[in-house]
């Protein structure tokens, strides 16, 4: 949804948390391809407040058919847009890209927000989602290639600066074997076969948050598609 901004006149006659709730209100600067998980952060050190999210990116968009309209695959680069002050003026600035689609070949996303640790580090959770290739056909030759292919499995992980947001790492794929619960196999009546009791070579670990516990250590949990929650500690 966008975001709207009242007129001068009426901002005028604001003052204090209004009038700044007013300029934060202003739509952020278009992102071209589909946006995901957006989370908010706020700096009260600096006064900045941050906007992270997922922009969809490459090859990685299903064409419309008669049924369908045309529709991006979740995830692509992670990107941040932050709100300044300047002279009291508050604008949200240009996209900035923390972590691309193109690093080891696979969308990222993102949807729990920055956990600020006792070192001053902040962590940011994400996870590599990995697509289903797309078919795309030539009508005019009758013909098909394959977009969107990514080798790599879904993995989580987290983005880490020691900067204050100035510069970003990335570190961890953490994935599990997962069995599939039988409640998610889709059309799936009575006992499970062999073949689908067999574990994938890489889990479903995804829309992980973190955060750090009294003796210093980090939990991480995940949502699977096991049918169970799980968690990570470090």
């Amino acid at each position: 949804d966008e975001l709207g901004a009242r007129g001068e006149g009426e901002a005028e006659e604001e003052d204090g948390e209004d009038a700044k709730q007013n300029e934060a209100d202003k739509e952020v600067p278009p992102v071209s391809g589909a946006l995901w998980g957006p989370v908010l952060h706020c700096d009260r050190s600096s006064s900045r407040l941050r906007l992270f999210f997922s922009s969809s990116t490459g090859d990685c968009q299903r064409p419309a058919t008669n049924d369908n309209p045309s529709r991006w695959v979740v995830g692509g680069d992670i990107k941040v847009v932050t709100l300044e002050s300047e002279v009291g003026e508050w604008e949200w600035g240009p996209a900035e890209v923390l972590y691309t689609q193109d690093s080891g070949e696979i969308p990222k996303v993102i949807a729990n927000g920055v956990a600020e640790l006792d070192s001053g580090d902040w962590l940011l959770p994400f996870w590599r989602q990995r697509p289903r290739p797309i078919q795309m056909i030539d009508e005019q030759t009758n013909t098909s290639n394959w977009a969107c292919i990514s080798k790599k499995p879904t993995s989580a992980g987290v983005l880490i600066t020691s900067d204050q947001g100035k510069t970003w790492r990335a570190t961890g794929a953490l994935g599990t074997a997962l069995c599939l619960h039988p409640s998610r196999v889709h059309g799936h009546v009575g006992p499970l076969t062999p073949a689908q009791l067999e574990c994938g070579a890489s889990g479903w670990l995804i829309e992980n948050t973190v955060a750090q516990l009294k003796d210093g250590r980090l939990l991480m949990m995940f949502r699977t598609r096991s049918g169970f929650v799980y968690q990570s500690f470090s």
